[in-house]
C-alpha cells in the first residue's frame, strides 16, 4: 500500500448501520492473530490482541491521517507514506513494478483465522452493554456491533 499522509482511513460502514465487509474485519483478525503468534499467546489470550481493532471497527473510528493509520492498524509499518499528493501515483506505481521485477507473489489463501471464541463474544457484548446502557451507542449500533464481534 502507498497512502498519503493525510488519508482518513477506516471502516466507516458501521457510521451507516453496516457490517464492514470486503476483507477489512478479516484482516484485522489476522494481524491480531499475528500479533499474537509473534508474542507465543495463546488463542485464550487473542482478545487483548483484537480489542483494538474492533473497537475502531465498532464505533466507525477513522484516522486523521497516514500516520495515525498506522498507529490504528490499518496500515502496516512497511506501507509507504508519500507527503506530496501530486507524487501519490507515480509512487504506487514504482512499488507495483518493483514487486513485479522481485518476482512478487500473493500469498496463498488462508485455511483457518484464528479465533478468540465464545469468552472473548460474551466479553465483547458485556462492554456493548455498558456502552448502550450509557448511551454512548445506539441499540443499532449494540446490534452491529454483536455482529462484528
Amino acid at each position: 500500500r502507498v497512502a498519503h499522509i493525510e488519508s482518513y482511513v477506516g471502516l466507516v460502514e458501521v457510521g451507516v448501520g453496516l457490517v464492514p465487509a470486503g476483507g477489512g474485519l478479516k484482516e484485522a483478525a489476522l494481524r491480531a492473530a499475528d500479533a499474537a503468534a509473534a508474542v507465543g499467546a495463546s488463542n485464550g489470550e487473542l482478545m487483548k490482541f483484537l480489542t483494538k481493532s474492533f473497537e475502531n471497527a465498532a464505533m466507525a473510528k477513522v484516522s486523521a491521517s497516514a500516520i495515525e493509520a498506522r498507529a490504528m492498524g490499518y496500515l502496516k509499518p512497511s506501507d509507504t507514506i508519500v507527503f506530496n499528493v501530486f507524487e501519490l501515483l507515480d509512487t504506487a506505481k514504482k512499488e507495483a513494478r518493483a514487486l513485479a521485477a522481485a518476482g512478487y507473489r500473493p500469498p496463498l489463501p488462508v485455511k483457518q483465522v484464528p479465533v478468540a471464541g465464545r469468552s472473548a463474544i460474551s466479553t465483547i457484548k458485556a462492554q456493548l452493554v455498558n456502552m448502550r446502557d450509557g448511551n454512548f451507542i445506539s441499540a443499532h449500533d449494540f446490534l452491529i456491533a454483536s455482529r462484528i464481534a
